[in-house]
Parts: structure tokens; C-alpha cells; sequence
């Protein structure tokens, strides 16, 4: 979800700019933006620049990233920013000591990484999953709940596993779902995807 508004965002912000190449830049777009967010008046020039830009575009898909990061996170959504840092301080430091300890969580290990140094990562098609249902934890219905829920449990696997995998050890996950979570702990640094599978 966070990627593809993404590339919904850069595939609007190219089209304006390569609408008006003389008319727009970059810089004036986000700085009408930012007005835009303070709601501060505008001048003639920005209103036209706003217009052009289709700015009100840019500000709808930032508020949808920002809240689509803030639920991966498993933050509230109107999260001050002073908290936010506080919250990635935290992270970097978590990141920080991991990296310490051995565990390299890359986000693009082919190109970060080519040659596999590093932590070993172990590696398991498969889970063995119990196939008592009783046994198994009951998927739960809130999306922040569900993103803890799936980072428990792949901590707790300590290996590489396919999502299919992970989506057993809920009575009520669907595998589709698990791996859209999945890719979204991969996008933010929560989890690392090896091939077809993810690991902690």
C-alpha cells in the first residue's frame, strides 16, 4: 500500500511538472504544499502554481502515506512530530544494536549486500506448524493488532518462513493478507525478505 502511493505520488508530481516545464519546479510545488498544509494565504503566483500542480492532489496522497506509515508502525495517526522522532530514535537505536550483535536487516540486499556478507540468515521453506487448531492463535480484526501480531510471530519463528506459513499459525489469517503485512515490515526495516520468504 505504502509503494504504491508512492508511485502515485511520483507518477503525479512527473506528469505536472512535465505538463508545465516552464511554469513549475519541484521546490515550488512543495513550498505551496506547505503553505497549502498551514493554511497560510496564498499569493497570485502560488494559487497558480497550486492549480497547475494540482497541489491538492500531492497534499490528499501525503496524508494517505502518512497515515499508511503510521499504521504500519502500529502508531496513531495524529502522532505529534516530536513524538515521531522520539519513536525513530528509539528504532534507530533497537537497529543500532542488532546491527551490533550480528543482524543486518537489509532493505535491498542485492544491491546493499551482493555478496551475502554479513549474519547468516537461516533459512526454512517451511514452517511446522501444529495442526491443532486449538493450538493456534485467533487472527485479530484491527490492522495494528494484526502487524504486532505477525512480528510476534515471525520473532518467535527465528528463521526465514513463507507467509502461507505464518497465515497457519492464525486460526482466520489469509494468506494474501499475511503477506501484504509482510511486505509492509519489509518496506518500513521489521522484517527482511529473502527470495520468496521473511525473516525476523
Amino acid at each position: 500500500m505504502i509503494g504504491q502511493l508512492a508511485e502515485e505520488l511520483d507518477a503525479h508530481r512527473k506528469r505536472v511538472l512535465a505538463e508545465h516545464p516552464d511554469r513549475l519546479t519541484l521546490t515550488e510545488l512543495y513550498n505551496v504544499l506547505e503553505k497549502g498544509r498551514s493554511r497560510e494565504e496564498l499569493t497570485a503566483r502560488e494559487r497558480e502554481i497550486y492549480q497547475l500542480g494540482q497541489v491538492g492532489v500531492m497534499l490528499d496522497l501525503h496524508g494517505r502515506i502518512d497515515h499508511a506509515v503510521a499504521d504500519a508502525y502500529g502508531w496513531p495517526a495524529d502522532l505529534e512530530e516530536a513524538r515521531i522522532l522520539e519513536n525513530l530514535v528509539a528504532l534507530n537505536a533497537e537497529r543500532h544494536r542488532e546491527e551490533r550483535d550480528g543482524l543486518v536487516r537489509w532493505l535491498r540486499p542485492d544491491y546493499q549486500n551482493p555478496k551475502g556478507q554479513g549474519a547468516a540468515v537461516q533459512i526454512a521453506a517451511t514452517l511446522d506448524i501444529a495442526a491443532d487448531t486449538a493450538k493456534r492463535i485467533v487472527w485479530p480484526k484491527a490492522p495494528t493488532e494484526q502487524v504486532h501480531s505477525l512480528m510476534a510471530a515471525l520473532s518467535r519463528c527465528g528463521r526465514a518462513v513463507e507467509a502461507e506459513s505464518l497465515a497457519r499459525q492464525f486460526k482466520g489469517a489469509k494468506s494474501p493478507r499475511v503477506r501484504e503485512l509482510l511486505d509492509i515490515l519489509v518496506s518500513v526495516g521489521h522484517a527482511r525478505q529473502i527470495n520468496n520468504l521473511y525473516a525476523p
